[in-house]
């Protein structure tokens, strides 16, 4: 799958990414971006138990950035769309 592969590519240098700053909250926005959408790809290939862990885990990954980021409001944001995506997937 060309989606997948390029999602994992995109991790692999945001990790990379991070290693080099970690202190800075995009990078790890970005990060959890791409796991969110690669674990939208998984549930769609019918990879669920998968695509459920990569979501929870960008979840995770934006709820240990600092609360003063400056892009709080758009971490916010995407915690509340990556939840809402856990319960309606929950709901089915």
């Amino acid at each position: 799958n060309d989606a997948e592969a390029a999602l994992l590519r995109a991790i692999a240098s945001l990790e990379g990414l991070i290693e080099d700053v970690p202190d800075e909250p995009e990078p790890h926005i970005q990060y959890a971006r791409a796991n969110y959408t690669l674990g939208r790809v998984y549930r769609d290939m019918g990879r669920r138990d998968e695509g459920d862990s990569l979501i929870q885990f960008a979840i995770t990954e934006l709820e240990a950035l600092p609360s003063d980021a400056p892009q709080r409001r758009h971490i916010q944001e995407l915690l509340s769309r990556f939840r809402r995506d856990v319960s309606r997937a929950a709901g089915e």
